[in-house]
């Protein structure tokens, strides 16, 4: 579990914080993720343990949670940064021109907004201002999840 929780975990979640996942690439997320933690409980695959049980017996939480989680933890820290930011600035950025053909793809904005619909525990989009630099609301809004 050392090495799965020292070089695995970061090397899998570096720069995750603005991913905005399709469900395939959730559903081949946790299938990997499965795939390194089955052997490390002690089963294969035909043992029909579910994902649920292995991870309850490992002791740790899924990847995608924690993709989630770091998407929440991301925005507070987006929006203390300065206007004039690389970061802030491809946020509030929107494309000119002709859209392709099909259904556009979701934005990181988009899909903080779908996971506070369906009941995800993230900080209140609201409650942070361009011009607020009050750390108390980030600590109550975000570190003490309710």
């Amino acid at each position: 579990m050392k090495i799965y929780n020292t070089l695995v975990l970061p090397t899998f979640l570096y720069r995750s914080e603005n991913w905005t996942l399709t469900a395939l690439q959730r559903r081949r997320t946790e299938a990997a993720e499965m795939k390194l933690l089955r052997p490390l409980a002690g089963y294969i695959l035909y043992d029909h343990k579910t994902n649920d049980y292995i991870r309850r017996e490992l002791r740790i939480t899924g990847i995608l949670g924690k993709i989630d989680e770091y998407g929440w933890n991301w925005l507070p820290h987006l929006q203390r940064m300065p206007q004039n930011g690389i970061p802030l600035k491809s946020y509030h950025y929107r494309p000119q021109g002709r859209r392709t053909s099909g259904r556009p793809k979701k934005s990181w904005c988009e899909q903080l907004q779908i996971w506070s619909w369906n009941g995800s525990k993230g900080p209140n989009l609201d409650v942070y201002d361009d011009d607020d630099d009050d750390d108390d609301e980030y600590r109550t809004s975000v570190l003490h999840k309710s």
